[in-house]
This record gives C-alpha cells, structure tokens and sequence, in this order.
C-alpha cells in the first residue's frame, strides 16, 4: 500500500512499520515476515490519502 515514511530496523531483528493509510504502527519478524504486534495510532500523519490529520506522542511499554 502507499505510504509515507519507512521502516526502522532492530539489531534484534524487528521491523518496525507505520503506513499513512490505516493508521497501524506493525512489528515484524525481519527474517520470515511474520506479524508480531500491531497497536492503532490516533493519526495518520499529514492528511494525506483521506486520513486523519494530528500530531502525538505515544508510548508503548514491554509488559512485565
């Protein structure tokens, strides 16, 4: 899908990807591609593609 933005990477070997158009930051396995979480972010950057417009800061934390 088109996006803005890229991916960051881990010395861990995790992706990271957020995309504009549906509003989901994704971890990945970066050696087979599989989904390892998804979180729903309140924006999706700069309006662009029909998406909500917004700045924030958001924190995620490890569980205990």
């Amino acid at each position: 899908m088109p996006g803005l933005g890229g991916p960051i990477s881990t010395a861990g070997n995790l992706m990271f990807v957020a995309t504009t158009q549906d509003n989901y930051l994704r971890a990945f396995d970066a050696s087979n591609g599989r989904l390892l979480w998804e979180g729903r972010l309140p924006a999706g950057g700069h309006g662009l593609f029909g998406t909500k417009m917004g700045d924030y800061l958001v924190a995620y934390a490890l569980p205990d």
